[in-house]
């Protein structure tokens, strides 16, 4: 199964600058440590986990770690979601405001993943990284100021 990992700068979701893996630079086998597919058990005995969302009927889980660094590359982000699904990590999602933070973000990625095109859906601009185990989605909405 695909990770996916989101960016999106502002009050909603995404992404993850760890080391590569081996591949395409978009795929990287984790974030900040913690690799994909680890169990939530073994998360739990390294960091500090705080429960944010449930979902008993899809098997997702949502924390954030306790101290963790709210910065991705010069960005200074809202949130840091570790998401587990069926009690294994299955994606990271960051949230940050404003256009500063979203072009810092988007300069840290670029630096990390290289130049992708820039798609333009309806007041949003989107950056797609696409790997065999990771896909990596950049967003911005324009009228929030939300990535």
């Amino acid at each position: 199964m695909k990770r996916i990992v989101f960016m999106i700068a502002a009050l909603s979701l995404l992404l993850s600058l760890p080391a590569y893996a081996m591949g395409s630079p978009a795929e990287v086998d984790g974030f900040r440590g913690v690799k994909w597919g680890s169990p939530l058990i073994e998360v739990k005995k390294s960091k500090k986990l705080i429960l944010v969302d449930k979902d008993d009927h899809n098997h997702f889980i949502a924390y954030t770690v306790k101290g963790d660094e709210l910065k991705i590359g010069a960005a200074k982000v809202e949130q840091i979601l570790y998401v587990f699904w069926r009690e294994k990590l299955n994606s990271v999602m960051i949230s940050t405001k404003w256009k500063l933070n979203f072009s810092e973000m988007k300069a840290a990625a670029f630096e990390k993943f290289g130049e992708v095109s820039k798609t333009e859906p309806a007041d949003e601009e989107r950056y797609d990284w696409d790997g065999d185990q990771t896909n990596i989605i950049l967003t911005y909405n324009k009228i929030s100021g939300v990535g």
